[in-house]
């Protein structure tokens, strides 16, 4: 059966308070709610409408409810304070959200890619049902594929302040500390003469120290 709430009954039309059709319609819902309210419940039902913004309380009356706030968006109240609010495109938990150990949060709606702890304090992260980094109980995140970072962009060594490594322009890779560069290492292949050449088809690595470029030589052998 499919059985709707409003704030007041409203007969059919015709129907008078003490009209035999209203008095049984009326007893009716009661009927109903007193086979719900059974140990056994004898009765059950489809559908239960409440009016828009019309709380269901869980604690009889007091300020544990559910409640549709406003135009899709549903609440939950416990103790009188909002607990969690969803709307037609995002849930809002008001508070920390806890999930039981080694169950997953999926961000694929529930397919090969999500996060969860596989053991005590070890959190992993998956895409395509493959383990790409690990986080362990002592912090040390483990990658177990290649970590590529963006052109001129910097691996922070001291938690982002002024010592980093980075690639400055095209293989040029430059390493900082206290904001000032300390060592350059820039790769290329010598010309056949002139300023600054290796010689015809050698190559070498230059390094910068301090303010000074040196050139370490490598003519193909070892």
């Amino acid at each position: 059966m499919t059985l709707g709430l409003t704030k007041g009954y409203t007969p059919s039309t015709g129907d008078v308070a003490n009209d035999s059709l209203y008095n049984t319609d009326l007893a009716a819902i009661f009927n109903t709610f007193a086979g719900l309210e059974a140990d056994t419940p004898t009765s059950s039902m489809s559908n239960f409408a409440v009016d828009a913004t019309g709380k269901i309380y869980l604690d009889g009356g007091g300020n544990t409810y559910i409640i549709e706030s406003s135009s899709d968006t549903f609440k939950v109240f416990c103790g009188g304070s909002e607990a969690i609010s969803i709307n037609t495109s995002r849930t809002y938990p008001a508070g920390d959200l806890f999930l039981t150990a080694t169950k997953k949060i999926f961000l694929d709606g529930g397919g090969n890619t999500y996060i969860y702890e596989s053991s005590g304090d070890v959190m992993r992260f998956y895409t395509n049902d493959l383990l790409r980094f690990e986080i362990g109980a002592t912090g040390v995140v483990a990658p177990f594929y290649d970590v590529a970072l963006q052109a001129t962009k910097k691996l922070f060594l001291d938690g982002g302040t002024d010592t980093y490594i980075y690639e400055s322009s095209a293989n040029v890779i430059q390493m900082y500390t206290g904001d000032n560069v300390r060592l350059e290492l820039n790769s290329t292949t010598g010309g056949t003469g002139g300023t600054g050449s290796a010689g015809a088809g050698k190559q070498y690595v230059e390094l910068k120290i301090g303010g000074s470029r040196y050139k370490l030589l490598h003519d193909g052998t070892l």
